[in-house]
């Protein structure tokens, strides 16, 4: 019986505990909704000591996958925010939301099309052009700088898709409505 009950809690254990960066705190989903999610990262510039870790990712679970907003700030971040996704719910990631360019906040697209090839990626299109214009790079290279090389690895992967204001797009059967910034200023 006591082996029972120590393989149950190593097993929850592990399932329950969060994503935890020395020295910081614990990182996990908060639920705000029926089906929506954030995790509030910490406050601040990317550093050795967060990782690169500065922005709120979110999530809306839907009937048939997950949306994902602003996946993080590196391919690690991503990976991250990928494992504690998979600790609420099995489905898979059909698309993310990427809100600006600030790297901090998309460069995690590369582990979701890593694990998720079919997913889509949308943003403006202005957010879009800036990133290949330059930002996607020069953003790459202040993770890296910024925080040791901790970020080694991650590559600017762009949105697929861009919006158009008051676009519908469904995804993981949820109806999203978009209203873009028109002045396209990110």
């Amino acid at each position: 019986m006591k082996k029972l009950t120590l393989l149950f809690t190593l097993a929850f254990s592990s399932i329950s505990h969060a994503w935890t960066i020395e020295g910081l705190g614990n990182y996990q989903f908060d639920q705000l909704g029926t089906n929506s999610y954030i995790m509030h990262g910490p406050l601040g510039e990317p550093t050795v000591a967060n990782q690169g870790f500065m922005n709120n990712p979110g999530m809306i679970i839907g009937a048939d996958g997950v949306i994902v907003v602003d996946p993080g700030g590196t391919y690690q971040i991503g990976l991250e925010v990928i494992k504690e996704i998979k600790k609420i719910t099995n489905k898979p990631i059909v698309a993310a939301f990427n809100t600006h360019v600030h790297g901090d906040h998309w460069l995690g697209n590369q582990a979701i099309m890593e694990a998720y090839p079919n997913a889509k990626i949308y943003a403006h299109p202005a957010m879009i052009a800036q990133a290949k214009d330059g930002e996607g790079d020069r953003w790459v290279d202040v993770m890296k700088s910024s925080t040791d090389g901790l970020s080694d690895g991650t590559i600017a992967v762009y949105p697929t898709d861009a919006t158009t204001d008051q676009q519908t797009i469904q995804a993981g059967g949820e109806t999203f409505k978009i209203h873009n910034d028109v002045t396209g200023v990110a």
